[in-house]
């Protein structure tokens, strides 16, 4: 009943993704803007004049070669986060990295101002897992890089793309800062090199204060910022173990076929009552990689079949979009578990519309979210357990509790995803709820049955 879609040959595949740099296009620019795409998350605001940059640096891309795509744009949000110089790049970026979510103004510092809004965004869960900064225009010193990373954390990547400004002195100054940084933070940091390919490339048509961008060095602009997240996105990947993640385990065409009214949205109570779809992201991934999440949980006694359905990057929307796509189908189990609170937060309104999508007639977990240091999953806990609170077939794992109380331990660098032994902890936390569900079906049941029987008598007797 498993179909197991795991990339075993990870190294290998990480080794051509470092190594390799992609090309991108596009070009413009605009004024005091912000734009975002569909599917990843990067932030864009406005920008006009600013000072610019110019300094040496190691990492710079090739003109050409095509690198193994990292996991699809769809998986990996990216936010960047730019000044006036990326204001002049924002379409073209858009088209190098489809998805992107661009925050770009003029004046922009990383000190300050730069830094509030990552405090912002990270307070929100709205930065993704690649953040790319652009911010050396103004210049930067190393205090800021340093308060930066500690605010964005160790489970996101951060492409640094440094600058370029012709005979500007600090310039080097700012790269060098940069390149110490890199070093310092060398496993979740990459060098976005502008001025290496600035230098590299003299042709290169930047607007007459030798660092604005024009049309066509927008386009290279966007290139060398596609490939440092390329190289980001190749960590990324390394560091969930898996490469173009999307793990389905037992697909729609690979489960039990359920009777008609299964999936249909009937109020038949024929739905079955021992099946399971966990709907998760990177860290219910990480609980089926290493501690068989979905065979555990079909050898929980009742339950006949469990479908575990894991995407890098899911949001609770996309998770209720599936939902309703297997339910059309009949393949959607009685039990619905959304594991999906660690791309960001989400409303209670939004937790009841994920109720909704699996249909009223299902029992539905939720299972809580963990990120040490970040305080944004705290709203989507709370909208869960309102939820449980207001209805009767929404039940919590609350997997939050369980990490705290064993000291947040046992879990990988970025203190969010799984290891060997926390993913049994989560797997247990999973199952613990599937059986408190199974019980309340019991108890219903018997309650149902003694009101019948209740009336039965009451006729009876009349």
């Amino acid at each position: 009943m498993k179909t197991i879609k795991v990339c075993l040959i990870l190294a290998l595949v990480c080794v051509c993704f470092a190594s390799a740099c992609s090309q991108g296009n596009g070009g413009g620019s605009a004024s005091e803007s912000a734009t975002s795409g569909s599917a990843a998350g990067v932030t864009a605001g406005g920008v006009s004049s600013e000072t610019a940059t110019a300094a040496g640096q190691s990492t710079a891309p090739t003109d050409s070669g095509q690198s193994a795509a990292p996991p699809a744009p769809g998986d990996i949000r990216v936010t960047l986060i730019g000044d006036s110089v990326v204001l002049g790049a924002v379409d073209a970026v858009k088209a190098a990295v489809p998805g992107v979510d661009i925050r770009a103004r003029n004046d922009r510092k990383l000190a300050g101002p730069g830094l509030n809004m990552l405090k912002r965004e990270a307070a929100g869960g709205e930065l993704g897992q690649i953040v790319a900064l652009a911010l050396g225009t103004n210049f930067v010193t190393r205090g800021d890089i340093d308060r930066a990373m500690e605010v964005i954390g160790p489970n996101r990547q951060v492409v640094f793309v440094n600058a370029y400004r012709a005979n500007a002195g600090y310039i080097n100054e700012v790269n060098k800062t940069i390149s110490e940084a890199a070093e310092a933070h060398s496993s979740n940091f990459t060098i976005a090199d502008w001025h290496g390919y600035v230098v590299s490339h003299p042709g290169t048509k930047l607007a007459s204060d030798g660092c604005h961008l024009t049309k066509s060095s927008a386009v290279d602009y966007a290139k060398v910022i596609k490939a440092g997240v390329d190289r980001a996105a190749a960590k990324v990947a390394a560091a969930l173990i898996v490469c173009q993640v999307n793990v389905v385990h037992a697909d729609a065409s690979n489960l039990p076929a359920p009777n008609s009214a299964f999936g249909s949205g009937s109020s038949s109570s024929s739905v079955p009552a021992d099946s399971v779809t966990v709907i998760g992201d990177s860290v219910t991934l990480g609980a089926e990689m290493f501690a068989n999440m979905e065979g555990r949980i079909e050898k929980t006694k009742g339950v006949s079949w469990c479908n575990v359905d894991s995407r890098v990057s899911r949001r609770l929307e996309a998770g209720m979009e599936l939902v309703k796509k297997l339910k059309k189908k009949g393949k959607l189990g009685s039990i619905v578990v959304y594991a999906l609170t660690t791309n960001g937060s989400f409303s209670y309104k939004a937790a009841k519309k994920a109720r909704k999508a699996a249909g009223k007639h299902r029992y539905v977990i939720f299972v809580t979210g963990y990120n040490k240091g970040h305080a944004y999953p705290n709203r989507s806990n709370a909208s869960i357990k309102k939820l449980a609170a207001n209805y009767k077939n929404v039940f919590v794992a609350d997997w939050n509790k369980v990490i705290r109380e064993k000291g947040g331990k046992n879990l990988s660098d970025n203190r969010c995803h799984l290891n060997a032994t926390s993913g049994r902890w989560y797997t247990n936390t999973v199952i613990k709820a599937i059986k408190k569900v199974r019980e309340a079906k019991k108890d219903a049941k018997k309650r149902e049955m003694k009101r019948s029987s209740g009336l039965g008598l009451g006729d009876a007797t009349a």
